[in-house]
């Protein structure tokens, strides 16, 4: 027996200790239920494809993400409060039909897409990216293991086996069956056609906010010099969108577009600020002022990811009206 299959005999995980309820490894979030699922179809994709899953292990961290791993990352997704969403590369997201939205920067950056789904089944969508990062993963470890002390190599797997979730083929099974009633993203996509083919000016939207109109703007004709009175002021809002302070956030960009800053980072911020608070008004009408104005830069990429954010609140604003 080899010594991985040694190590792999001592620390696999019975099935009869796991909860389905929630589960908390040490020093980790509680995986949920729900999430548990979405890790049981990551689970039979690498089993269909005849993959040892024996190194398998499911790890959240503080952030709300939840890793699959084959001792290095091979993907992540996270629950939000409205959404779910799994981290693709850009050409398997596209490929796999999903809704999608550019990644952050701790997310992998602009070669990621956060790829948004419903049911774990739609996962399935993204088999091929999946099992390929599984190779890579494991390539990683062959090729990292001759170049370390096997005393320290047995405290590292000791490590990563204590600190993660395994799922057996029979709990996977049961999870995967017991989520069959969630709706596919897919079918939630073709229900929404009729939403996104809704144009702003067919809403009936009153936005309450203190931006001027666009004739009261300052320096509307000179860029750089409402560069410089406004960016220093959008930059302080930023910092503080970031640390949740949004309502304050929002005062600062009013002021920093009152001065003559305009720029797609500007228009973005503002987007992001308002979808935290739910004001869905207010991001599709800031949405639509950047569409319109021609001075901030949209290329065609950027102009479709306006729109698609646009839609997307549009549909949340519907859902909400119902």
């Amino acid at each position: 027996m080899t010594f991985i299959n040694k190590l792999l005999t001592v620390f696999k995980k019975k099935s009869t200790d796991l909860d389905l309820k929630e589960y908390k490894p040490n020093n980790t979030s509680t995986i949920t239920k729900e999430e548990l699922a979405v890790c049981a179809a990551i689970f039979s994709i690498l089993s269909a494809a005849k993959l040892d899953v024996s190194l398998l292990r499911f790890y959240k961290d503080s952030a709300g993400y939840v890793s699959a791993d084959i001792l290095y990352s091979l993907v992540k997704f996270k629950f939000t409060s409205e959404e779910r969403y799994i981290i693709l590369s850009d050409s398997a997201a596209r490929s796999g039909g999903f809704p999608i939205e550019k990644a952050t920067m701790t997310e992998g950056g602009t070669d990621y897409l956060r790829a948004y789904f419903n049911a774990p089944s739609d996962l399935f969508e993204a088999k091929a990216y999946i099992v390929s990062k599984y190779y890579e993963c494991y390539q990683s470890y062959l090729d990292y293991r001759p170049h370390i002390d096997p005393t320290k190599l047995e405290k590292n797997m000791k490590e990563y086996f204590k600190e993660g979730v395994v799922l057996t083929e029979d709990e996977a099974a049961r999870l995967l069956q017991e989520s069959k009633g969630i709706s596919s993203i897919f079918e939630k996509k073709a229900s929404a056609v009729s939403n996104t083919s809704i144009k702003v000016s067919d809403l009936n939207i009153n936005p309450k906010h203190n931006r001027v109109s666009l004739l009261k703007v300052k320096n509307l004709n000179d860029w750089k010099k409402g560069f410089d009175a406004g960016y220093p002021i959008y930059m302080k809002g930023e910092k503080i969108r970031k640390q949740g302070q949004v309502k304050e956030a929002i005062a600062l960009f009013d002021k920093a577009r009152y001065n003559g800053y305009s720029a797609n980072a500007l228009y973005w911020s503002y987007a992001l600020a308002y979808r935290k608070l739910k004001d869905y008004e207010n991001e599709i009408a800031i949405l639509q002022e950047g569409l319109y104005r021609e001075d901030i830069g949209l290329d065609d990429k950027k102009r479709s990811r306006y729109e698609a954010r646009q839609q997307k609140a549009i549909e949340l604003l519907l859902k909400n009206r119902k």
